[in-house]
Parts: C-alpha cells; structure tokens; sequence
C-alpha cells in the first residue's frame, strides 16, 4: 500500500464531525410616524431621539412622513440624532414632504418612496425681533448656515442651478416618480429588497438601498 494513501485511511477513520453552534442575534425594528407640522416641542419627539441615540446597529428606525415641514431648529436636532446614530435609519414618503420635512428624509440611509406623493423644497422664512444690529447679525447668520444646510442636502437631488435659484426664493417640487429618478441618478437609491428581508416592514413603491455614509459619527443638517 502506499504510504500516502495509508495516512490519508488512518485520518479519515474515527473522524468526527466539527462542532456547530447556533446564535440568535436580536434585531429590533422602530417605527415613527412623522405626521403634521414639525413643532418647536423637544417633547414630543424625546422618544424618537431617545431610540437613534441609544440603538445599536442591529436595530433600525422607520421614520414615516407625511408633513409640510415646520420647526427648522427641531428638524436639525432629529437629522443630527440620525446622522450620528448606530441604528440603520429608513425614511418613507408617505404622502406629501415640504420644507424642513424634506430635508429629514434625505437625511436618512435608505429611502421609500410611496406613489403619487409630493416633495416641495424651499429655503428658509421666519421672524426675528430685536434692535436693528441684532437683526441684522442674526438674519447674516441664519441666512448664511442655513444656505449650508440646504446645499448639504439638496445637493443628492438637485442641480447647481436649482440649488441657486432655491436659494434666490423659488420652490421646486417633485413627485414621487421624479424624486426616485433624482436618487437612482445620484446613486442615492431608494430601498425595496433589504427593507423587505424584515417581517415587521412593508416595503413601498421604491426601488434600492443607499450604502451608509458616516461622517464623525454622522451628517447633520
């Protein structure tokens, strides 16, 4: 017998299979509904912000909306709890998205778009009191940052032009088909399949997943 062969028989006898091992890893689906005026009130969304600063990356927050805008202060402290949270983060157009609503939902990783919605952007409008230099300090600042902010965002979907005429006064909208044509285009696509892999969400009229960008820990807005 040959030698080789011999060994390779001595091995095989006796042998046993290797040991295997299951382990279940808990994931935790969160679903927010972002409906109405985004209002100035810390409150009501303490819950929301509690679960994208606490989550881990095996949890994921839905956040569905529907909501012609609101609060600019307030939407910034949602996008910035977002962009810094471990959680997988999916917005959903569910109706309609306007102004500061707009720029949440680009804000997140990955996108639903739902059909025969409306996405309106624009820049910022308010009121401010005070003596004439404070108002003018403020309105510098707030119209300069706030120019920051909307470039930062708007630039996934819109051009160099429209991103100067947003910030000359007009407003631009989309419908649902034009918005998942601007995503797909910059290749911020919108999810269908990975959304679908989890019982507890129904996927909408969309199409892919945007890979997750992180910043410090996130983007802000």
């Amino acid at each position: 017998m040959n030698p080789e062969n011999s060994i390779l028989s001595d091995l095989g006898s006796g042998s046993k299979k290797i040991k295997h091992y299951t382990q279940v890893v808990p994931q935790t689906v969160n679903h927010f509904y972002l409906y109405g005026d985004i209002e100035d009130d810390i409150e009501k969304y303490c819950d929301l912000l509690n679960v994208l600063k606490t989550g881990s990356e095996l949890d994921t927050v839905i956040l569905y909306i529907n909501s012609e805008g609101g609060s600019m202060r307030m939407a910034l402290q949602i996008i910035n709890s977002m962009l810094s949270s471990e959680c997988r983060t999916v917005t959903s157009l569910d109706g309609e998205a306007c102004s500061a609503a707009t720029m949440i939902f680009l804000a997140g990783e990955e996108y639903i778009v739902n059909d025969n919605c409306s996405f309106m952007m624009h820049t910022y409008s308010g009121a401010m009191r005070g003596k004439g230099n404070e108002l003018f300090s403020q309105l510098e600042h707030v119209h300069s940052s706030v120019k920051k902010v909307l470039r930062k965002f708007y630039a996934k979907i819109l051009t160099e032009k429209e991103l100067d005429q947003l910030s000359e006064g007009r407003d631009i909208w989309m419908d649902s088909d034009e918005l998942i044509e601007r995503l797909d285009k910059n290749n911020n696509n919108p999810v269908n399949e990975d959304i679908a892999a989890s019982p507890s969400v129904k996927p909408s009229t969309a199409k892919k997943k945007t890979s997750k960008k992180k910043t410090s820990k996130k983007k802000t807005s």
